[in-house]
């Protein structure tokens, strides 16, 4: 029951609509149920429970073996298969990010370029805005960035993080904002808000990133200069001021 239930949480909206309107198969109450023993499990009826494990579980093994039926033998066919376009996306809500939409690249972060593998993610920008396109077009992301913002708000008015929380959730419960869910998962939310990292400890990361990018930048300059002064090549000048050699590619490729 419990791997059948794990196949449950992957499986795809795609799947879900096509396989559902043709075999009958509950999957979105399958789906359901499975979030109900993850999140809420002390309010389980062992009765359905039960039903579940003797009777449904057994259709459903049937009906998944059915689906797997040939798909041995397809594993290892020379004929091209097809399959979707995969897309990469990532939702931001922070202060570092002035645009609504941006585009990250894998390559970016390679020490050398002309490698064979791209990976390109879409970035959205969902911190809140009045008239951010993206949170005008989606409710459920409206309410979130809205409640991350109030907790913010109410933080900067001198309230402690567990103050904000509790003001925030009354205050979105009062006013429709993701009300359901709020109910539904008071202590939830409050946990998974009190276990925010350190703000001190980013701030510490970020100082660090920004010395480090300071350093690179001081290396570059350097480099130029010496190899304008003493007409020499570009390793010559990374030799004499003695850069790191963990470095040195990263600085090769930026001279």
């Amino acid at each position: 029951m419990s791997r059948c239930l794990h196949i449950a949480k992957h499986l795809s909206d795609a799947f879900v609509q096509s396989d559902s309107a043709t075999s009958g198969t509950p999957w979105r109450a399958i789906k359901g149920m499975r979030n109900l023993f993850a999140h809420d499990y002390h309010s389980m009826n062992y009765d359905v429970i039960w039903e579940t494990a003797t009777e449904n579980i057994p259709a459903l093994e049937a009906h998944i073996r059915s689906l797997m039926e040939g798909q041995e033998e397809k594993q290892y066919g020379t004929k091209l298969v097809k399959i979707p376009a995969p897309h990469f996306y990532a939702l931001y809500i922070g202060d570092d990010m002035d645009v609504d939409e941006d585009t990250l690249k894998l390559s970016a972060a390679f020490k050398e370029s002309g490698a064979d593998l791209e990976l390109v993610c879409h970035v959205f920008n969902i911190t809140y805005k009045e008239h951010r396109s993206i949170l005008e077009r989606c409710r459920p992301l409206h309410d979130y960035s809205y409640f991350v913002h109030r907790i913010d708000e109410d933080k900067k008015r001198g309230m402690t993080l567990d103050e904000a929380i509790r003001e925030t959730m009354a205050y979105c419960i009062a006013h429709g904002v993701m009300k359901e869910f709020l109910e539904s998962h008071w202590e939830e939310v409050l946990k998974m808000f009190a276990l925010k990292w350190d703000t001190e400890e980013e701030k510490k990361v970020l100082r660090e990133e920004g010395r480090e990018e300071g350093r690179e930048e001081g290396m570059i300059a350097a480099a130029r200069s010496l190899m304008e002064t003493l007409h020499c090549t570009k390793e010559k000048a990374m030799e004499l001021l003695k850069i790191p050699a963990e470095l040195r590619p990263k600085v090769l490729a930026l001279l």
